[in-house]
């Protein structure tokens, strides 16, 4: 009669990663960091402002004896930090527009 074989001895190392677990998890985290990337990415360009020329003239007062500043006189662009986007809750056609552009 033959001995059984011992089996004692048969273990599975879970300890360490098989070499398809570890590919995974690589393209897993280059993924994840690709996208990261991007998306920081987009988030600054998006919340870049464009391009900003502002020039001010300085403006010396002269003793009037009024007391009332001269004025000051600044030349440049004012760009908007938020944008609003105005709809129509229901499907329609629009008649009139009494607005005009300056």
């Amino acid at each position: 009669m033959t001995q059984p074989a011992d089996l004692s001895r048969l273990r599975i190392n879970r300890d360490e990663p098989s070499p398809e677990m570890r590919r995974g998890l690589k393209l897993s985290i280059y993924l994840f960091t690709g996208a990261a990337v991007m998306v920081g990415g987009f988030l600054l360009w998006s919340r870049g402002s464009g391009p900003v020329d502002v020039q001010a003239t300085i403006v010396q007062i002269s003793g009037s004896g009024s007391g009332a500043p001269a004025g000051i006189s600044a030349n440049g662009y004012v760009v908007a930090e938020t944008k609003a986007s105005v709809s129509s809750k229901v499907a329609g056609r629009l008649e009139d527009l009494f607005v005009t552009e300056p």
